[in-house]
């Protein structure tokens, strides 16, 4: 892991657990970030500033801390196992045509490279999983989706064998380099 990565990743988690308890207390702020779908949107939010602000990323990632904002407004569960996991689940019989997000919806996930249609597909992955994430893995890979190893990783975790989903987070957090 280079050293940019692992100061992102614990910007990421000094910053968005207490901004996400923060947000529980503001509805209003909330609710608005649940309905945001494009840049005006979420640009006009003075949370989503606070989040952006404290994340402190270079000019090319700001953007996408704002439009993170609007996906963590999604986030029920914040502690709960990585969003890959949940997503790979899969009926008994292993096939993931049977699982939670079906391989056509996760092709289309990988595709997604202008933040508006990031967001879209997110948040759909999330209403799939009732909105169980781990809120810091979900924001590491919300925030670094354009780099080709962050999707590399999230589609071995989605195709691996049952077995590792079935060990769970520490299976995947032993080999995931997208983990926090």
């Amino acid at each position: 892991m280079s050293r940019r990565e692992f100061d992102l990743r614990k910007r990421i988690a000094t910053v968005v657990p207490p901004w996400l308890r923060q947000l529980e207390e503001r509805k209003g702020d909330r609710a608005a970030l649940r309905r945001a779908q494009q840049a005006a949107d979420v640009y006009a939010i003075e949370f989503a500033h606070r989040l952006a602000e404290q994340l402190d990323l270079d000019r090319n990632q700001s953007d996408a801390a704002f439009f993170l904002a609007a996906l963590l407004a999604h986030v029920r569960e914040p502690q709960a196992r990585a969003l890959i996991l949940n997503l790979a689940e899969t009926a008994s019989n292993g096939n993931p045509e049977d699982g939670r997000l079906k391989p056509q919806r996760f092709a289309r996930l990988l595709q997604a490279n202008d933040l508006p249609d990031r967001l879209r597909l997110f948040r759909r992955a999330l209403q799939l999983v009732d909105g169980r994430a781990d809120a810091i893995n979900l924001s590491y890979i919300f925030l670094t989706w354009a780099d080709n190893a962050t999707k590399r990783e999230f589609a071995r975790v989605y195709y691996a064998p049952r077995s590792l989903h079935d060990a769970g987070d520490d299976a995947v957090a032993a080999t995931s380099s997208t983990d926090a």
